[in-house]
């Protein structure tokens, strides 16, 4: 297994090599030309057209090795739910791996695809998962043997999904996601995620969905003071604190109901820190008197 996941990270290695060399081979009006065409790309691409992993008017060798790169990523997104933890756990680190080491080079047709036929299925089969899981019977044979149960294996499949989103949300929210034109419907899915793994997974996802909101909420923004570009990534930054601090109240309000949810320290620490990360980000305007 551990070959195989060696193989599949060459594999991916060597696409995005090859879609850097052709990159720079490029000249600047066939980039243009790629640009000029992506909107009508990202549609295609939610609405399932496979030609649209790439654009179906780029046929050249950049697309070419996009292409695979994005059939890999799809490859491995089936992987990442199957049974066994060993072969799961592997290809989601090889999934987000790629994409936190080559994110800078994908346009926004690529991240737009990545984020909404690759990322956000990964959290929902995920889900699947952990669902099956606690709905089987107990394998008291693994139990008697001291294995963890699969419910269990399901949420550390979780938690190192969750963590790695924070990782590559932090590295690429503020200078790739920021150009897509669902970056709002980007930022709340993951928001509304990271909330809803807190309020209704167990306790040790819960901090893991914290941590990566906090990553979320602590991006730097740069922001040049009255130009147009620096007013635009401040209205960004300040949609992110605001959808971040309605979930967090959003979660203070489930807190007090003790006797629905069991939260931990470890939690209630993870929780606490993301307020703290958005009071220092100066995002919102905390303790503003009339």
């Amino acid at each position: 297994m551990t070959q195989a996941g060696g193989l599949l990270w060459q594999v991916s290695d060597h696409l995005q090599s090859q879609h850097s060399a052709s990159l720079q081979g490029s000249n600047v009006q066939e980039n243009q030309e790629r640009e000029t065409s992506s909107a009508e790309s990202i549609e295609q691409a939610r609405t399932g057209d496979t030609e649209a992993l790439v654009g179906p008017t780029s046929p050249g060798p950049v697309s070419r090795y996009l292409e695979l790169w994005m059939f890999l990523l799809q490859r491995l997104l089936e992987l990442c739910s199957d049974r066994r933890q060993e072969a799961r756990d592997g290809a989601i680190q090889i999934l987000w791996r790629s994409i936190e080491l080559y994110g800078h080079s994908l346009d926004s047709q690529a991240w737009e695809t990545c984020l909404w036929k690759v990322i956000f299925p990964l959290f929902s089969s995920l889900d699947e998962g952990i669902k099956a899981a606690g709905n089987a019977p107990v394998d008291q044979t693994a139990v008697a043997a001291g294995k963890p149960s699969s419910s269990k294996q399901w949420d550390e499949s979780k938690i190192l999904a969750i963590t790695s989103a924070g990782t590559v949300f932090a590295d690429h929210l503020s200078s790739k996601m920021a150009s897509l034109p669902s970056f709002e419907k980007v930022c709340s899915g993951i928001i509304t995620y990271t909330r809803d793994s807190f309020l209704h997974g167990r306790p040790a996802v819960g901090t893991a969905a914290m941590k990566c909101l906090e990553k979320v909420c602590s991006v730097k923004w740069s922001t040049t003071e009255g130009t147009e570009g620096g007013q635009k990534k401040e209205a960004q930054a300040r949609f992110i604190a605001e959808e971040a601090w309605k979930a967090w109240t959003d979660i203070g309000q489930q807190i007090v109901d003790h006797e629905k949810y069991d939260f931990t320290q470890q939690n209630l620490e993870s929780y606490t820190k993301v307020v703290v990360t958005l009071q220092r980000a100066g995002h919102l305007a905390f303790g503003t008197r009339a």
